[in-house]
């Protein structure tokens, strides 16, 4: 299919200029300017009874590519994944996704750039793994920083970052320093 290409499945939508299915190998290729709005099940808080529903998931890249039988959603070129509060860019982004279509995680390689737009932190390193269900973002580089809205910095060569909490978790690599840099109140 080309021009303005429109699909969708179930709750979740595709656009972009060309679109190429395979029915056989249960596959697909979405080429220029391609957006996926993509439904995700969020995960019940531990000991409640009902489950909190879904949000989407907003995909944007160059190329995206997903084959059924590999669970597998790569967006390349220009990849951005946005979820809630949370903005990840990079050169290329897979989302692995649950046997029942949920995410069970995603994972940004090259140059990589998070951002939660609640409590103004930004971050940049080389590889950022997303795990919705803990809420987690683990930040890795040479080194990977995280810089929060007063100015305060962290880098260290894994960061890990507890979504909507002012919380970061500093992991030491092979000669990688570690630093923070704090700001005091008021300055």
């Amino acid at each position: 299919l080309t021009g303005g290409v429109q699909a969708w499945q179930k709750e979740n939508v595709l656009r972009c200029r060309k679109l190429f299915l395979d029915g056989q190998a249960r596959s697909l290729r979405a080429e220029g300017d391609v957006r996926a709005f993509l439904r995700r099940k969020l995960a019940a808080p531990s000991g409640a009874k009902e489950t909190p529903g879904s949000d989407t998931i907003n995909v944007s890249g160059d190329l995206l590519t997903h084959r059924e039988a590999d669970r597998l959603v790569r967006i390349e070129g220009q990849a951005t994944v946005v979820s809630g509060n949370w903005n990840l860019k990079s050169d290329i982004t897979d989302i692995r996704l649950g046997a029942d279509q949920s995410i069970e995680f995603a994972e940004a390689r090259g140059a990589v750039t998070i951002e939660d737009r609640v409590i103004h932190r930004r971050g940049s390193g080389a590889k950022a793994t997303w795990r919705p269900q803990m809420d987690v973002v683990t930040l890795e580089g040479k080194p990977a920083t995280v810089v929060d809205e007063k100015g305060n910095r962290l880098t260290g060569a894994v960061l890990t970052i507890r979504q909507g909490r002012s919380r970061v978790d500093v992991a030491p690599g092979e000669g990688v320093p570690s630093e923070g840099v704090f700001r005091p109140e008021g300055s």
